[in-house]
């Protein structure tokens, strides 16, 4: 049998804080995630007034566009003008989705999504 290295108890408690402090962090920024998103998906929709059907094609387009998004910035192997200009790729593609989602509503989307990240930097700027 082989001898197995023990850590000193404060060692192993001191590991053991700091994995659940790690933990208890990512949960938050998690929660706070999505109760953004749900203000986000609230505020929209009525601030352009969508319909249940409306609603109901919009925001999984929007998900998808977001996860998509997200994984670009998470890639570290781009430079910053690769990165824009998937980015702007990805704008253009899903700008097209959004037009067959909400066709009437596009700009007004685009305006109030703009206007509700404007309100939330402000939220954080004042705490």
């Amino acid at each position: 049998m082989k001898n197995i290295v023990c850590l000193p108890k404060s060692y192993f408690l001191a590991l053991m804080l700091l994995i659940g402090i790690s933990l208890n962090s990512y949960a938050q920024s998690q929660s706070t995630r999505e109760k953004i998103e749900s203000m986000r998906v609230a505020y929209i929709t009525n601030k352009i007034n969508l319909s249940t059907e409306e609603a109901q094609t919009l925001w999984p387009v929007y998900n998808a566009y977001q996860a998509e998004m997200q994984q670009l910035r998470e890639k570290t192997n781009l430079s910053d003008l690769q990165r824009e200009e998937a980015e702007l790729e990805v704008k253009k593609r899903y700008n097209e989705k959004f037009r067959k989602a909400i066709p009437s509503k596009l700009e007004d989307f685009y305006a109030a999504d703009k206007e509700f990240k404007r309100m939330l930097i402000e939220r954080m700027r004042d705490n």
